[in-house]
């Protein structure tokens, strides 16, 4: 009796069988499982003949049953190998359905990779002025760029370029007021000895030469 059971649960598990999610390999496999445990207790078949037709039987049984459980996608394949003068074999149907089954896969896989291109800003980028500090962009990279001379690895207020502009200029200035006190120092020498002579008569009899830039005191009354 607990064969019997058994026998009865296996050709339950085989009327049922379905692909539902699994690849075609796999539901193969596992209808030729049950189909193989179920053989155990197939009668013993003495006359060659008997055997040939059981046999027969046994695959075209298989076949229905395997195709019957196929996912809705194999229909085309199914009408095609159901409408043949002669059943086909189990490799055959197999055959057929692994290439239907590498289509499929190939187009999935098409559809996917124009989907994901096709998105909203797939291709868009961010306009950024030639002059855009990508300091703020890249900040995993730390990357630094100068707004004045567009050069990496400092900001424009550690811009060398600027500073030997600032030292340059500051040299000119420099240089310029110089420059300047040197001709006052000159002028002053040179008119000294003119307004000497200039302010002499004013001093006639009253002592000593003023020299320049001595206090000059009253002549007392």
């Amino acid at each position: 009796m607990k064969d019997v059971a058994y026998m009865c649960n296996l050709q339950m598990k085989i009327a049922s069988l379905q692909q539902g999610d699994k690849f075609l390999k796999e539901y193969v496999g596992e209808m030729e499982q049950l189909w193989d445990e179920l053989a155990l207790f197939e009668t013993e078949w003495y006359d060659p003949r008997d055997i040939g037709v059981r046999e027969k039987q046994i695959q075209r049984e298989k076949f229905y049953k395997f195709i019957l459980g196929l996912r809705s996608e194999y229909d085309g394949v199914k009408t095609s190998l159901l409408h043949r003068h002669k059943v086909p074999s189990m490799n055959e149907a197999i055959a057929e359905l692994q290439m239907k089954e590498n289509r499929l896969n190939f187009s999935k896989e098409k559809s996917e990779s124009v989907l994901a291109t096709s998105r909203p800003g797939a291709h868009m980028r961010t306009y950024r002025p030639p002059h855009f500090n990508r300091n703020y962009e890249d900040k995993g990279n730390k990357k630094i760029i100068c707004f004045h001379c567009q050069e990496e690895g400092h900001t424009k207020p550690r811009c060398p370029k600027l500073r030997k502009f600032d030292r340059k200029t500051s040299m000119a200035e420099t240089m310029y007021e110089e420059s300047n006190r040197f001709d006052i120092d000159k002028l002053v020498s040179a008119l000294q000895p003119k307004l000497i002579d200039a302010l002499q008569p004013l001093f006639k009899g009253g002592g000593a030469s003023p020299t320049f830039g001595a206090t000059v005191a009253s002549t007392p009354s």
